[in-house]
């Protein structure tokens, strides 16, 4: 491990650690042979998480005991009790339509409730509208 500067442009130099290729390695394997988060095995090692998440998305190792990998492995395991190319079908049956007619608006204008009911085909002189009362 060695320390180097960078120059920033709001202030002084401030430092900033490069890690060695095997001290990366030796924190990806740790992560990979235990079943702790990838925040735990970074705090053991004293790094941020979000440069050993880094580290492990740039190695192409993947996360065989993550969330992600869980549900990405119970999603194939769906797959391949069902084959991949099996059709299920599902019925789906049609409801009554709830499209709305009208556009409802509730002001409170000095005090005064207000309650103004628009024609949906006439919404852009709606919007003029409420622009100007809005003003």
């Amino acid at each position: 491990m060695s320390m180097t500067t960078s120059p920033t442009p709001t202030g002084p130099r401030r430092p900033f650690q490069r890690y060695s290729g095997q001290f990366r390695a030796q924190v990806i394997e740790a992560y990979r042979q235990s079943r702790d988060t990838i925040s735990a095995v970074a705090r053991a090692h004293g790094i941020k998480p979000d440069l050993l998440q880094r580290w492990i998305s740039d190695a192409g190792v993947r996360d065989e005991h993550g969330t992600d990998g869980a549900a990405q492995s119970a999603c194939m395991t769906s797959a391949e009790m069902h084959g991949a190319t099996t059709f299920l079908p599902i019925a789906i049956e049609a409801g009554p339509s709830r499209s709305a007619t009208s556009i409802c608006i509730e002001l409170n204008i000095a005090g005064t409730p207000v309650t103004v009911h628009w024609p949906v085909d006439a919404a852009s002189s709606c919007a003029a509208w409420l622009r100007e009362v809005l003003r």
